[in-house]
């Protein structure tokens, strides 16, 4: 089975910076659907995940946390937005965020996400849901109590699926 990775949209933060960032009017004509961010924040690393807006506490995420010594993991329930990891708050470093969302045009199952993170200090493997069987339309990522610095990259991308 051949895969196409196909740019839907991209995000650049500007010299004011911004504390979250909307990719709206997402087409439904793809199987999943990729972000991937790199960049830096002015205070907390953490980023969130929400859909269509919703902030109701229909999220939940594990997450497993790794520093090169120790291991640590967590797991969330009912939240209002899926954890997504940290990027970078260093003045001269950059962390990136990779976030897979399987069958988010499906109105038959909830909506399952998986995001990889790392920086300087840690890496992160989180699975998160949405209890939702709902179409993802919309996504918001948010910096949590923060700002995404000026610099800031957000992509993306539908994957394709067909046969070879």
């Amino acid at each position: 089975m051949a895969t196409a990775f196909v740019k839907i949209g991209s995000v650049v933060v500007g010299s004011g910076g911004a504390s979250n960032i909307e990719f709206t009017s997402i087409p439904q004509t793809y199987t999943d659907l990729i972000v991937i961010f790199n960049g830096r924040t002015d205070g907390d690393e953490n980023t969130n995940l929400q859909f269509n807006s919703d902030t109701t506490n229909n999220y939940s995420v594990t997450a497993l946390y790794g520093n090169g010594s120790t291991v640590t993991s967590n797991r969330q329930s009912n939240t209002g937005s899926i954890g997504l990891g940290g990027i970078s708050s260093g003045s001269d470093e950059q962390g990136t965020v990779i976030v897979q969302i399987m069958n988010y045009a499906n109105t038959t199952t909830n909506k399952t996400v998986i995001s990889r993170a790392n920086n300087s200090t840690y890496v992160q493997l989180r699975v998160g849901m949405r209890r939702s069987t709902e179409v993802v339309s919309a996504m918001t990522i948010r910096a949590d109590s923060t700002t995404f610095l000026s610099g800031t990259t957000f992509n993306l991308y539908g994957i394709l699926a067909g046969n070879a």
